[in-house]
């Protein structure tokens, strides 16, 4: 006992230490100083539904609900395989739906008699009044017909167990504002609400997390996969009321129907045809196409329940054989088809089912089960051309469909649940206050002959005859690599659109010595490693001839081949410790003016990846970087792609990155690897330290504020922020010089939302019908009491678009919405890769790129089982060459 007395002691100091930093955090949270003034008042339409009535009780009945398979000891499989009663995998959220429907059906005069009740899709439900148990706990079997692989019968357990009732007074408490709680980011009412507005949806069509998606609405995007649009709606507190954000959304489906069929589609195969012998790289991409699909068996049309593939079968119909229980003999898949069914195979290829040992079923007798989605990340670049086609909708069909789908297929005012419980919620869209902020002025170099000053015009301008501020190191060794087959792209091409460049980026400010480099072609296809060769011995070629290192290298690709553009990044970052610019092999044959465009974005990449800053902004504009100085910190976290396409143990990468001038044009990157899909930055402290550093290397002080603008935080993850990466930036401050305590600002940048605005008057509107850049709301639908706005500073080229939500979670700076507002306004015009505004903090914006770029840089290297490690970039290109990742 004695020896776990010091350990407890720690463990429980350390406990201490955690409730201490979590009250603190909730007491010194950001509160709303005032509300905004600057800008022309004006009002926009949103899509938020207000809540007229919460509910006719002031409470919700609240009980876990459990479902399992019940134990069977039938056969279930083409062979003598047994359902085993130890294994029972949560049931499949259809299943559960499902379960439940009968559920009501089966208890309306029992458990649910006189009593409105509703199921959250996961393991709650929701009622108007108690069920009517005998105890807090019930059970119950549900059947459903035609469920197994047999045609039979399945059975469910069904258990439900009251858990504390729901007090929905706690909303109206929240948004008084008289007390500040943790629970209240997370309110149980507001979860309520959800699954009673979810419901009846749910069970009609496909659901996913908070959005309904209708099959009627499908549009093929190719190659097996379809679009589905659906509504997204959810709860938000607003100020003085609750409202239902709806807002129409997007996924993607596998196609239904066969399989066959989907695997013709996929590969692309010409005549509709799978050939009997498929090579490994092709039968590896079928089984990454196809594992986890749920189909059901054509030839038992008898058979309801949901069958899920594992992978394509190694072995063939003809060489795989199974058992015939009525004479004992084995017999190939392919002649049992025949004998049992009557089915001529026209393919041999067989799936295998998870799960089931010794089933194998043919892939012609698949039948893909409709609204599966179909990884994101997985699509084409034509794919993603089609879908952006069909998504794009203009603010007013924007407007149309959301108010058609509150009508039609949400039914706030039919919805019978809603009504049962006593929710009312209104039809029409919300009307808010809102201002429009002025556009800054744009600083370029006061030789150029268009001017030095220039004044955005729906958030975008004019680079002819501007230079840029400061031109990037002079240019003279480098070279261009052309991943091209010569005759798809001869030399003479090559060399014209490498003087266009030049002629271009001249024209801009940079100054260019070597005005013809040499331009070598390479194989354009190959595996990872020829790539990482290649471009290994292309740079080092051009170091004999040129007796100096590259300062750039130049390729030009004739696709968006992934593997090569990551073998590319990664050798010239972490091997090489060059900079490094990709340019189409399809935009570099176009028209002159086409091409003259292109060139004057591809010269601003160049110029910042060569150590220049492009444009700024006028001093009068932000003050506040005049006065002392000013470090603006930006940070996010990339994760792994999820599900079936990528590996598990792939880690997340996180970034931070710190402006290193007087007006945020250049930052500085800091990169670590860390625990898979972990948003928490584990070395917030660590990275930013590094960056405190190089600002007082390079500026010879240290700055008197800091502003942090962090992305990717969802609202949950709020005590987080203000427990771990507030506190380490405050311990960073402490590290890096004694008694250095400069007031923080720490903002959360949210994107992932469905807030959209309308403008209602023409002078509202900008020439797609979107809202003015610069548009900035903070009432009405913006926190009850905390410090949050939505601000729209950029104008979208397609589409309707989507405002920015910050929320400022710490303010030591003390900034008026004002000040705080109009400096995240302007400063979203000094983004250096565009002549554009874009839609978030430029600070934000670099730290995803930043992240982006790093995740190119993981090196998979076997040590007993596979690990990802996160190859360093090389220290010239990291301290010389800081915007690489540009």
């Amino acid at each position: 006992m004695a020896t776990n007395a010091p350990k407890k002691a720690n463990e429980k100091g350390i406990s201490q230490r955690n409730v201490a930093l979590r009250e603190a955090a909730i007491k010194n949270m950001a509160k709303r100083p005032d509300y905004g003034k600057l800008g022309r008042p004006t009002h926009v339409l949103t899509n938020y539904f207000e809540v007229r009535r919460i509910a006719n009780k002031p409470y919700l009945e609240k009980y876990e609900i459990t479902m399992k398979l019940a134990v069977q000891s039938k056969s279930d499989g083409e062979g003598s395989q047994r359902r085993r009663a130890q294994r029972q995998p949560k049931l499949q959220v259809q299943v559960q739906r499902t379960v439940f429907q009968q559920l009501e059906k089966q208890e309306r005069n029992g458990w649910f008699k006189g009593i409105g009740v509703v199921f959250d899709g996961s393991s709650t439900i929701y009622s108007t009044d108690l069920l009517n148990l005998k105890s807090d706990t019930g059970t119950t079997t549900v059947t459903l017909k035609d469920q197994n692989f047999t045609g039979s019968c399945v059975k469910y357990d069904v258990e439900v167990h009251k858990l504390e009732r729901v007090d929905l007074e706690e909303l109206r408490k929240f948004l008084e504002g008289k007390e500040m709680k943790w629970e209240y980011f997370d309110l149980a009412g507001i979860r309520g609400l959800n699954a009673l507005i979810h419901h009846i949806p749910s069970m009609r069509y496909t659901q996913f997390g908070e959005s309904t998606y209708l099959p009627s609405t499908r549009k093929t995007l190719g190659g097996g996969v379809e679009l589905w649009m659906g509504w997204f709606e959810s709860v938000r507190p607003g100020q003085d009321s609750y409202f239902v954000n709806v807002n129409t959304t997007y996924t993607v489906f596998y196609e239904p129907g066969i399989l066959s069929c989907l695997i013709v589609k996929y590969l692309g195969l010409r005549d509709d045809f799978i050939p009997d012998r498929l090579p490994q790289v092709q039968r590896d991409k079928i089984t990454d196409l196809i594992r986890g699909l749920q189909f059901k068996p054509l030839h038992r049309p008898q058979v309801n329940t949901r069958l899920k593939i594992k992978r394509l079968y190694p072995s063939n119909a003809f060489q795989e054989t199974c058992d015939i229980p009525e004479t004992g003999e084995k017999l190939d898949i392919y002649s049992y088809f025949q004998r049992r069914y009557d089915i001529t195979l026209k393919y041999s290829h067989l799936v295998e089912l998870e799960g089931r040992r010794n089933d194998k079923i043919p892939i012609e007798l698949c039948d893909i089960i409709e609204g599966q989605r179909f990884p994101v990340v997985k699509l084409t670049s034509a794919q993603r051309g089609s879908m952006i086609k069909y998504t794009a909708l203009c603010p007013q069909k924007n407007v149309e469909r959301i108010n058609e789908g509150v009508q039609k297929v949400l039914q706030f005012k039919s919805d019978f649940k809603l009504n049962r419980f006593g929710m009312n919620i209104d039809e029409k869209m919300a009307m808010v206050p809102a201002r429009v902020l002025k556009p800054p002025k744009i600083a370029y170099d006061p030789s150029s002959k268009a001017g030095r000053t220039v004044k955005p015009r729906e958030g975008g301008w004019n680079l002819r005859d501007r230079k840029f501020v400061r031109s990037g190191e002079r240019l003279r060794y480098w070279i261009v690599v052309a991943f091209v087959q010569q005759q798809k792209l001869r030399l003479n091409d090559a060399e014209k659109f490498v003087r266009e460049l030049v002629d271009t980026s001249e024209s801009q400010g940079m100054d260019i010595v070597e005005k013809q480099p040499k331009v070598v072609y390479v194989r354009p296809t190959g595996d990872p490693p020829t790539y990482h060769r290649v471009v290994e011995q292309e740079y080092n070629n051009a170091r004999k001839y040129l007796k100096s290192d590259l300062q750039l290298m130049l390729f030009i690709l004739p696709d968006d081949d992934e593997k090569r553009y990551r073998a590319i990044k990664y050798t010239t970052d972490t091997v090489l410790g060059v900079p490094s610019q990709c340019v189409q092999l399809a935009k570099v044959l176009k028209t002159k003016s086409v091409m003259k465009q292109y060139c004057a974005n591809i010269a601003l990449k160049i110029n910042l990846k060569l150590g220049g800053t492009n444009q700024s902004l006028e001093e009068q504009e932000i003050p506040l970087f005049t006065e002392e100085p000013v470090i603006l910190l930006g940070a996010d976290v990339t994760h792994p792609p999820g599900g079936q396409a990528g590996p598990s143990n792939m880690p997340s990468i996180c970034a931070v990155v710190g402006s290193l001038d007087c007006q945020g044009g250049r930052f500085i990157p800091k990169l670590e690897s860390q625990k898979t899909r972990q948003e928490k930055i584990e070395n917030m402290g660590g990275m930013v330290l590094e960056i405190l550093k190089d600002y007082r290397t390079k500026n010879n002080i240290l700055p008197r504020k800091i502003i942090m603008y962090r992305d990717g935080v969802s609202e949950s993850q709020f005590e987080m922020v203000l427990t771990h990466e507030l506190e380490q930036i405050k311990e960073a401050c402490k590290k890096v010089e004694d008694n250095y305590k400069p007031p923080i600002t720490f903002v959360i940048v949210g994107k992932r939302h469905h807030t959209r605005f309308y403008p209602q008057r023409d002078r509202d509107a900008d020439s797609k019908g979107n809202c003015l850049a610069g548009t900035v709301v903070d009432q009405k639908i913006t926190h009850p009491y905390l410090f949050d706005f939505f601000l729209q500073s950029h104008t979208s080229l397609h589409g309707t678009s989507r405002p920015a939500h910050y929320h400022v979670l710490f303010d030591e700076n003390h900034f008026t919405s004002d000040t705080l507002q109009d400096l995240t306004h302007k400063l979203c015009y000094n983004y250096q890769r565009a002549t554009r505004s874009v839609s978030i903090s430029p600070a934000a914006y670099y730290a995803h790129l930043a992240a982006k770029r790093a995740r190119l840089h993981l090196e998979q290297q076997p040590r007993g089982e596979t690990e990802f490690v996160l190859k360093e970039v090389k220290e010239s290109l990291a301290k010389d060459n800081t915007m690489y990742f540009i």
